[in-house]
């Protein structure tokens, strides 16, 4: 499993679903609300928005398609994020276990 940290750019990163299927929703609350809601009060992210955008994620994650491509892909159907901070979302879906990432 290639770790993010290896990585040199962000931008070309391809996360990659581990498994078919959405991530347990619950399960990503209870571990990541406390650090969106208080990390990025007023931001896109905050009181559990951060959500919808993982679940976007998770829908461009193929493991084929790279970060930047994935976030001009999500700023046409969400508001716009930043490439770090997109990949911190893979980096904490990574953590958890439901994404890893290809070179």
């Amino acid at each position: 499993m290639a770790r993010i940290q290896d990585m040199k750019r962000i931008q070309d990163i391809k996360p990659k679903l581990i498994q078919r299927g959405m991530v347990d929703h619950k399960r990503v609350t209870i571990y990541l609300a406390p650090k969106y809601d208080s990390g990025m009060k007023g931001g896109h992210l905050s009181q559990l928005g951060f959500i919808g955008y993982m679940h976007e994620l998770c829908n461009f994650s193929n493991g084929e398609r790279t970060l930047a491509e994935i976030q001009r892909a999500m700023g046409h159907e969400l508001t716009p994020l930043s490439i770090e901070t997109l990949y911190e979302l893979v980096s904490d879906l990574e953590e958890l276990g439901y994404m890893t990432t290809v070179k």
